[in-house]
Parts: C-alpha cells; sequence; structure tokens
C-alpha cells in the first residue's frame, strides 16, 4: 500500500472511532434514562466496536503532541462516574485478574466505565476541532492511553458485563 493509500485509511479508522467514542460518551452522559438490562446490553455492542476501531488506529511518533491534553474536569467525570453508579451500584465490584503483575484485585466497574469515558471524551473533544493538527494530536494521544489505560478497562469491563448479562443461560450445561 502506499503512503497516501494508509493515512486515508487511517483517517477513516480516526472518523469511524470518533463516532463510536461520541455514542459511548452520550450514552453514559445519559445513563439515568436506562435500566442495568439496557446498559450492559449497550456496553457489550458498542465497546466491542470502540476497542477494534481504538487497536486499529494508527498515531505516529512524535513529540509535539502533548501526553496531558485533558479536556474532561473532575467535575465532569465526577458527575459521570456518580450517574453510573446510581444505576450499577449493586453489580460495581468485581474481580480483575492483571496479568502484568500476576494479582486479582477488586475493581470498580463504574470507575472503570468513567475513566474510559474520560480517555474517549477527551478524544471526541480534540479530534472535533477539525484542524488537521488537532486530529493528529487526539489519535495520538488516543493510541497512547489506549495501549496503557482504556483498552485494558474495555476488556475487563466486556468480561464481566458479558458474565452478568448471561448469568442465567451460563448456569446451563453447553458441553
Amino acid at each position: 500500500m502506499e503512503y497516501e493509500e494508509v493515512e486515508n485509511m487511517n483517517e477513516k479508522i480516526a472518523a469511524d472511532l470518533y463516532m463510536a467514542a461520541t455514542q459511548y460518551c452520550t450514552f453514559l452522559e445519559h445513563v439515568a434514562d436506562f435500566s442495568q438490562e439496557q446498559i450492559s446490553d449497550y456496553l457489550l455492542k458498542v465497546l466491542p466496536l470502540v476497542y477494534i476501531k481504538g487497536g486499529l488506529l494508527h498515531a505516529g511518533e512524535d513529540d509535539e503532541f502533548s501526553a496531558s491534553e485533558q479536556s474532561v474536569t473532575e467535575e465532569e467525570y465526577e458527575a459521570i462516574y456518580l450517574g453510573v453508579k446510581s444505576k450499577l451500584e449493586s453489580v460495581d465490584y468485581f474481580e480483575n485478574y492483571d496479568l502484568a503483575s500476576g494479582d486479582t484485585q477488586s475493581v470498580s466497574l463504574c470507575e472503570y466505565l468513567a475513566d474510559i469515558y474520560q480517555d474517549l471524551k477527551d478524544f471526541v473533544l480534540l479530534y472535533s476541532k477539525n484542524t488537521i493538527t488537532a486530529r493528529l494530536s487526539a489519535a495520538y494521544l488516543c493510541r497512547l492511553r489506549y495501549a496503557c489505560g482504556w483498552g485494558k478497562k474495555i476488556l475487563a469491563v466486556l468480561q464481566y458485563v458479558h458474565a452478568l448479562a448471561y448469568q442465567e443461560e451460563n448456569n446451563e450445561e453447553f458441553y
């Protein structure tokens, strides 16, 4: 593939990620309108898409991009966290195995969802500035945070939410 084709493909992936991330963020901003079942169902559909697009996103090495570019304030983060917690408090904590450390730890589903929100919302806000520099910076920061944060959190959330959503079916014998 030629360089221009690769760049066009990466722009398409970034645009797709932008759309999926926007949907995720909007959903969490209105989470009070949904039941636990609707939330689980939605997360099982949107998070795999966000994860795949994040993994496909290529963001080259560039020293001009700041790794500290954050737009979501502590108050906004807290509002999302509390909104999610009000709906999912009864299923908030789960055990997560960390392959890197070899430890299992109790983690908060609500906190993970808010953390994912924060990184994706930062991407959405920067990407929506609609300049080449802003979009390149957004892609770079999003990919950086995917690799060391929200990508792993999505995988943990998906495993747990899948178990919750299919709890009754998991008790049946499939083999």
